[in-house]
Order: structure tokens, then sequence, then C-alpha cells
């Protein structure tokens, strides 16, 4: 007998949370299946990425015979990340608050469901433009050598730049930020390790260093051995990673939802599994190119009142800005209203959540704007919806990944259940005793009564309250077709 119903509609679950007083049914009825845990997100819509990204992420997609999103998703961190700290939207028309593309982010999929070579393929425009950028880097090194060596007063050697880098210490990458002050998207293949090692005390230092770099706003003092006391005027650090979703689920189970650390992957979402075909055919080179070449335009420019401004040097301290369009502004207006009114009802780790969608959403459409707009000088109405659809893509797969904290009632009940189908709980054990066993998502008398309430309605269990005076605990039987043995 299945323990769920995958196909039960999230609505219609029992939800009991006191239990009947009823006397034992003379017959069982036939036990149904319980409601489902898992929350189904919504299936990645090429759409949602920019117009012209759209032939590159079907073409690799396809090829993969993989979701689109594990694509799709690691293009626009990396596409943000090599914009960062040079171009800021400016969600109000007044106000001086603005937010960075910087996002942090990961695609969860099973062993064998072509996560790592998505990946690759999202971040190959990146790793190629960054080959440039190397290469360019050993040109104007060469000549300051040929010009400079040796010489008293000769300027600083050329810093290399990067956008990108992995396996690094911390220290390293105090030094990588020094001389690249736009930011840094730090990839981690197998992301749950690097999570995981953010969790040990002896790292608190590192995880604080990320949790400020989220914003790519806040400075951070940091001391080292070779250089003492140092400060970086702005800390701006985008993520990203793969991760199978069992070891995701572990690590949900034993991260600190409090701190902030997992509502800032807001770009995590699940792939979808699909049969798989063989495509064997040429990669689409002018797609590439055309992905390539807004890579190499969104490093090189900076964005100000008389439009973009090719080959100028970076002033990291005051970073361009974009604000909406009169539509988009409206439009804008609203959503926000609506979101932080509606977060207030919601629980604490996702309201954390969704509230970090005032600066992921603006800075998508931001994205969109400027990869598709012809010099915009405002973001349209357009692009600002397109980010609401992508808003709507996330917040479905952000619900399975709060699924304990937004149906905890239907966790503990299969939880229970499991105890009954493998014969660890007794027929004729009290209340009371579940209570006091403790087992993870029936720790409180709240789950218990919660599960209890579920299994009852679903005919899985009576609850009898015996009558023989003082505070007995009520019994729990179990259907017998649960305790049939073969």
């Amino acid at each position: 007998m299945p323990i769920v119903n995958p196909f039960l509609e999230e609505n219609s679950s029992p939800d009991a949370t006191s239990l009947p007083d009823n006397n034992a049914p003379a017959e069982w009825r036939d036990p149904q299946p319980l409601p489902s845990t898992q929350e189904t997100p919504e299936a990645f819509d090429i759409t949602l990425l920019p117009r012209s990204f759209q032939p590159f992420v079907m073409d690799a997609s396809e090829r993969l015979s993989v979701d689109p999103a594990g694509v799709g998703i690691p293009l626009i961190i990396a596409l943000g990340a090599t914009l960062g700290r040079g171009l800021a939207v400016r969600p109000k028309r007044d106000d001086h608050w603005h937010e960075f593309a910087n996002f942090w982010g990961c695609i969860i999929g099973r062993s064998g469901s072509q996560k790592s070579p998505a990946l690759d393929e999202g971040l190959e425009p990146l790793e190629q433009f960054e080959s440039e950028l190397r290469a360019d880097h050993l040109k104007r090194v060469a000549a300051w050598e040929s010009e400079y060596k040796g010489a008293e007063d000769a300027p600083a050697r050329p810093i290399e730049p990067q956008v990108k880098t992995q396996g690094v210490t911390l220290e390293k990458l105090y030094e990588i930020l020094e001389g690249n002050p736009r930011g840094i998207l730090q990839v981690r293949d197998e992301l749950v390790g690097f999570l995981a090692s953010l969790e040990k005390p002896n790292n608190a230092e590192a995880r604080a260093f990320y949790l400020s770099g989220n914003s790519g706003k806040s400075p951070y003092q940091y001391k080292t051995k070779h250089q003492g006391e140092n400060r970086l005027d702005a800390v701006c650090l985008s993520l990203f990673g793969a991760i199978p979703p069992d070891i995701f689920r572990g690590w949900l189970q034993d991260t600190n939802q409090q701190d902030g650390f997992l509502q800032r992957l807001q770009l995590a979402v699940f792939l979808d599994t699909r049969p798989f075909k063989l495509i064997d055919r040429t990669p689409n080179a002018e797609a590439f190119e055309v992905v390539l070449n807004t890579f190499r335009r969104l490093r090189a420019v900076n964005f100000g009142s008389s439009g973009y401004q090719v080959g100028t040097k970076f002033n990291e301290n005051k970073p361009r800005s974009l604000g909406f369009s009169i539509g988009a502004q409206e439009d804008f207006n609203r959503w926000i209203v609506d979101l932080m009114n509606r977060i207030q009802s919601l629980p604490d780790s996702f309201a954390s959540h969704l509230s970090k969608y005032r600066k992921t959403l603006p800075a998508y459409a931001m994205l969109c704007e400027i990869v598709d707009g012809n010099h915009p000088e405002s973001i349209s109405l357009e692009s600002w919806q397109k980010a609401l659809r992508f808003g709507l893509y996330l917040e479905s797969h952000a619900r399975r990944i709060y699924q304990s904290n937004l149906i905890p009632e239907r966790v503990s009940a299969v939880a229970l259940g499991e105890l009954i189908v493998h014969g660890e709980l007794q027929d004729g054990s009290t209340v009371r005793e579940l209570i006091r066993r403790g087992r993870k998502e029936l720790d409180s008398p709240e789950q218990v009564h919660k599960a209890l309430g579920v299994l009852e309605a679903c005919g899985w269990i009576h609850i009898e309250h015996p009558s023989n005076g003082g505070r007995p605990s009520k019994v729990i039987r179990i259907h017998p077709k649960f305790l049939e043995t073969d």
C-alpha cells in the first residue's frame, strides 16, 4: 500500500488538529493513502529567460536531454556575477535603495540527472569570457614587465581580472576581491560539502563573510597573517552549485535557518526528471556567440545618464543605477505592497525567503532589460512582468524546500505512517508513549496529535478513549490490514 498519494490536491488533505471522541468502529473501512508531503514545483519555461538567451539554452538542454533550468539557472547567475556592481537596480523612483544582480542558487537533481553537464553548459560562456580576460591580462603583464620591471617608480603590476573562482581559501578570496571590486562568483559542483563546512564552529568567520557578501553593498573588515588588518569597501559574492535531493534534505535538517543563509539561496530549483532522448548534433555556435557577446558587453560597460559608457574605469564606490519605467514602477509598487502584507501570515523561515524577492525580482528585471534592450534608459513593463513570472516559478520551488514548515501535519502523518508500515508502532500503544518516544517529525505533542488526526481521517488508526477513571492516555488501535503477517 502506498504511504502517500502524490496526486492528492494540496487543500484536499485531512487536517485534523484534535482527536475524535467516537467509539471504535464495529467494522474498519479500507485505509486510504496518506496525503503527499511533496510540493510540486513548476516546470521551467524557456520564455522566462531574456529573448536572446533562449536559443542557446534550448539547444544545450535538448542536446543533453535535461531540464532547461539546469542550463538556464547557472547562466543567469553567471551573467549577474559578470555585471556585478557595475550596475544597480533602483526599485523606488526617488529613494536611494539599490540592489545588485549577484544571485545565490543551486540546481537540485538526482545522480544521473545530467546536472553537472548542464551546469557546465550554462557556465561555458563565462568560461570562454574568462579565457579572453586571462589572455588579455598576460599581454598587459608582458608589456608592464618589458617597460617597468626593475624600475623604482614603476606603476603597480596589472591585477588579474576574475569573475569566477572555486575551492579557494577565505584569505585568498579576500585577495581576489581586493583586485576585483565588481564581485566574484563562487562555483561548487557539489555545493553541499561547502555548505556543510560553513556549519562548523571554526568556520564562523567564513559564514559571516558570505552572509555579508550577499547584498553586494556591505563593507567588511578582516585580518590576515600576511597583511594584517584590512578592509573591503563592498563585498559582492555570487554563489552557485549542484546538490542531490537526498543530501539537500539532510542539509536542510541540520542547517541554521535563522541566520538567513538558506533564504539567500533564491535561485534554488529542482530539476525535472524526463525520459532520455539521444540527440547528436552540432552545438548552435551562433546562439553561443550571442550569449558570449552579452558577457563581453556587460563587463565592459557602466551605465550613466547619457547611456552605456563603454570602456570607462569602473568606480566601485559610485555604482550606476537603472530605475523602472512609469508603467513598470506602478506595477512594482502594487506588487511589493501585496508581497510584504502576504508574508506576515507565513511561517518565519518561508516569509524570510519571500521577503528577499525585493532584491531578486527587480535585479532580474534589470538583467532582462539590459540583455535584450537597446541602451535602455529604464526597465520596461515587459521585463518587470517577466521577472514576476520568474518569481512565481522560484516560489513554487521554494515551497518544496520549506514544505515541512508549510504542511507540517502531512510530514508528521507520513512519519507516523512509516512507523506503522514497518511494524515499529504496536497496536494498543498509548498516545503518551508515542509522544515520549520523540521520533523525528513526532517530537512534540502538537506534531503527534496532528499526525494522529490525519491517520484517523484516512482510516489507518482509531483512537480509543478509556473510561476507567483518572487521566488515562488515549490508546492507538491500528487497522487490521497493517497487522497481517505473511
